[in-house]
């Protein structure tokens, strides 16, 4: 479970009080400084951090990291009839997601209607925040909603 600043704060003015007073002395930069120096939180890692740049980034910015660095994006039966590739890394491409709405538009569906035929819990959220947040999704449910979209290309 996440916590938050306050959490630590209260742990760092009881636990470690000479540091909560270097802290409001200006002797650290940041709370976030001080909690690492007293062990209360880790230093993330190299991909942590990564995984929060990638988060931040931008649809271009991606694209442009996947060109850049060689990786080829994600097509697990090659290109679509488009031509174009259905996923970016684990991210619905803009066309994807407008090919699902407009699926899900004539056929009078949502997201857990989706997730159902695609033989998931219907309850699960990760379709409706991939398809309005641009969340990642697994590459299992990524396969399966590409195949999906092939099964109602006529419609």
């Amino acid at each position: 479970m996440p916590r938050d600043n306050k959490y630590y704060m209260d742990r760092l003015k009881k636990e470690h009080p000479e540091d909560f007073e270097k802290l409001q002395k200006g002797l650290y930069r940041t709370p976030a400084e001080a909690f690492r120096a007293t062990g209360l939180k880790k230093p993330r890692s190299r991909l942590q951090e990564l995984k929060n740049a990638w988060d931040k980034a931008t649809v271009a910015d991606r694209e442009a990291f996947m060109r850049i660095s060689g990786l080829a994006p994600f097509t697990p039966s090659g290109a679509t009839s488009s031509g174009l590739p259905f996923a970016t890394g684990t991210r619905l491409n803009d066309w994807a997601k407008d090919r699902i709405q407009e699926i899900m538009l004539k056929r009078w569906m949502k997201p857990g209607g989706v997730m159902r035929e695609l033989g998931l819990n219907p309850a699960n959220p990760s379709l409706g925040l991939a398809l309005h947040r641009g969340n990642s999704l697994q590459p299992d449910v990524l396969t399966k909603l590409e195949n999906w979209v092939k099964a109602n290309e006529k419609i």
